[in-house]
């Protein structure tokens, strides 16, 4: 029996970024998906079932938390990973309301290797048995960065990503 890679969804209203995230996560291995608004997201994440989404919180139409709620409802177990501005951060409502929605965010501009970690950490809680990946299904926000598994990054790996 073969077990199939990761599937990650990523999920940008920008091309230029969907292609250069799904370049980096198949070069790690990970079986990727891309969507161009909410809708499109929620009808892959209804099909395909992904383990982890990538999602941009401000796209047109479906924002990311609302296309988030709704993925999370038809893909159970999914981990999501918001990708944000920075000023988003700076309200502490706001940043209340997120630890609420997703499992981790990682702030624009960021690199390759932040994006892996990320990937890499919550990944590997879907592979878990439930109760030990209890935390990330209950809405626990952790940054990136504090995540201690992460791949060696080359010079392309350390060029931002925006």
């Amino acid at each position: 029996m073969t077990t199939r890679s990761p599937l990650v969804l990523i999920v940008d209203d920008e091309p230029h970024l969907l292609s250069g995230l799904r370049r980096v996560l198949e070069k790690e291995g990970y079986e990727v998906t891309t969507a161009l608004d909410g809708e499109t997201a929620l009808q892959l994440a209804r099909e395909k079932k992904p383990d982890v989404v990538l999602l941009d919180i401000m796209m047109p139409g479906m924002d990311g938390r609302e296309a988030c709620r709704r993925i999370r409802e038809v893909a159970e177990g999914v981990q999501v990973i918001y990708i944000t501005a920075r000023a988003e951060l700076n309200d502490p409502l706001q940043l209340k309301r997120l630890r609420s929605e997703a499992n981790a965010f990682i702030t624009k501009p960021t690199t390759s290797k932040r994006i892996i970690s990320a990937v890499n950490g919550l990944s590997r809680s879907t592979r878990q048995q439930p109760e030990e990946s209890q935390l990330c299904r209950t809405g626990q926000l952790t940054k990136a960065e504090d995540y201690s598994q992460s791949t060696e990054a080359s010079e392309d790996d350390r060029r931002p990503i925006r």
